[in-house]
């Protein structure tokens, strides 16, 4: 690790890439900022709201930036003038994440009370309301070869979509009954979904017959994000056990473990992480910082 940002002063849950060297992070403190990655000293609130933040999303063919909250509503932020211009009451639980469709028109919106909400793009206008889960609904992943859609419900089951229509496809127990999945990715073949859960392992789904291919014991404590870099080379995974792993994405072999001890990395939870392009990676956490790491490729 070389750079670290901080300021925020409360844990930090959400990152997201924004223009150039630019990306944004929302926090417990209430605070939306920007940060530039070669001025880590620098960072500009752009967004505030009345409850911790969980999720980002940039429109950025309108400059707006749409801020999701724990008590359930959006702010909707235009950054050209830097306002707030409306307040979408979408749940009255935690929104803990905002996802684009892969045409780019629809907005799907994951909440605490077990259900997914999608807007349609241009006038923020619910277009549907589907309940899927008893618990949280914390992630999901589109799947563009397929037109479906996968969600990680709270109860530790995974629930696939048809984006046609949003009809109920696949649902099985992805990860230990009441531990829930936290975070969903492919492999770089697509053939692949891999799952991250609360009872901290790594697991492989082959999405033609919806086998368990390959279960890793990953970390000491829950998963909380994975993600894969643009090349597919690298798989990176965050931790409550305060580590961040970084996994050949094939063969879920670890190369590298970034933690304190050995690598000034963080002394609490990392809640997400963020590829910036194929070697650079951000991760943040319950310390209230956000690390930007370097990969040899």
């Amino acid at each position: 690790m070389n750079t670290r940002f901080s300021g925020h002063q409360g844990s930090v849950y959400s990152l997201l890439k924004g223009e150039a060297n630019a990306f944004y992070s929302g926090s417990g403190d209430k605070l939306v900022v920007k940060w530039n990655v070669d001025a880590p000293d620098e960072g500009e609130v752009v967004a505030r709201a009345s409850d911790a933040i969980y999720a980002v999303l940039l429109l950025k063919e309108e400059n707006v930036l749409l801020v999701g909250q724990a008590s359930g509503g959006i702010h909707v932020i235009d950054l050209n003038e830097r306002i707030e211009k409306r307040l979408l009451k979408i749940s009255h639980t935690s929104i803990f994440s905002m996802n684009l469709s892969p045409d780019g028109n629809l907005i799907f919106i994951l909440t605490g009370d077990g259900s997914f909400y999608v807007l349609e793009r241009k006038s923020l206008d619910q277009v549907a309301n589907i309940k899927i889960s008893t618990s949280k609904v914390r992630c999901m992943l589109f799947n563009e070869n397929t037109a479906k859609a996968y969600f990680g419900c709270g109860e530790g089951a995974i629930q696939e979509i048809n984006l046609d229509g949003f009809s109920f496809g696949k649902r099985w127990q992805a990860h230990q009954q009441g531990f829930s999945v936290n975070s969903l990715t492919l492999s770089p073949g697509k053939e692949f979904l891999l799952s991250g859960g609360r009872d901290a392992h790594i697991n492989k789904y082959n999405l033609r017959s919806y086998a368990l291919v390959q279960s890793v014991p990953a970390h000491n404590y829950a998963i909380y994000d994975l993600v894969m870099n643009e090349s597919n080379s690298f798989l990176a995974s965050a931790s409550r056990d305060k580590t961040v792993k970084i996994w050949n994405p094939d063969t879920l072999e670890v190369i590298m473990r970034l933690e304190k001890e050995d690598a000034d990395g963080h002394v609490n939870s990392v809640n997400k992480l963020l590829w910036l392009n194929n070697t650079d990676l951000l991760s943040a956490g319950d310390d209230r910082s956000i690390a930007l790491w370097k990969m040899s490729v």
